[in-house]
């Protein structure tokens, strides 16, 4: 569990800022990358698809979230629970949003993810905007 916080500690206070400072978005990568396992993959929730998220991503970071961002003016991610769902698996709560550009309106929703972990690395994280789904796929239901 230690390295998914490690992980998510490096994640930008406001992703659409990070997008903008090149030096910020190099740090974030940096610092990401030395915890993600080379074969890394980030597996977007269907509703993220829809909007141009590729399904499956990996580095760098803002590629994957590319497009999706641009409605917001502001973009933050909150970890707000870690549960140890068994050997290499983390589910981890969180309430993502931001304030949109077009009315600065505060979007908000809960959300989780599965990290999976191999060789001590992250191996792959897998989004949902439905926590029991989430739990499921931890195989914790």
């Amino acid at each position: 569990m230690a390295i998914v916080k490690r992980f998510l500690e490096a994640l930008p206070a406001d992703w659409v800022a990070a997008r903008a400072d090149r030096l910020e978005t190099e740090r974030m990568t940096s610092q990401m990358a030395q915890l993600t396992h080379a074969a890394f993959e980030l597996h977007a929730p269907a509703e993220m698809v829809e909007l141009g998220a590729p399904a499956v991503g990996g580095r760098p970071w803002f590629e994957y979230y590319g497009e999706w961002l641009q409605p917001f003016a502001t973009y933050r991610e909150r970890f707000t629970e870690f549960i140890d769902a068994g050997p290499g698996v983390v589910l981890v709560h969180a309430t993502i949003g931001g304030t949109t550009v077009t009315d600065g309106v505060e979007i908000t929703r809960e959300a989780a993810g599965v990290y999976r972990l191999e060789d001590g690395l992250i191996r792959s994280i897998s989004l949902y905007f439905d926590r029991d789904e989430a739990r499921a796929a931890a195989g914790l239901v």
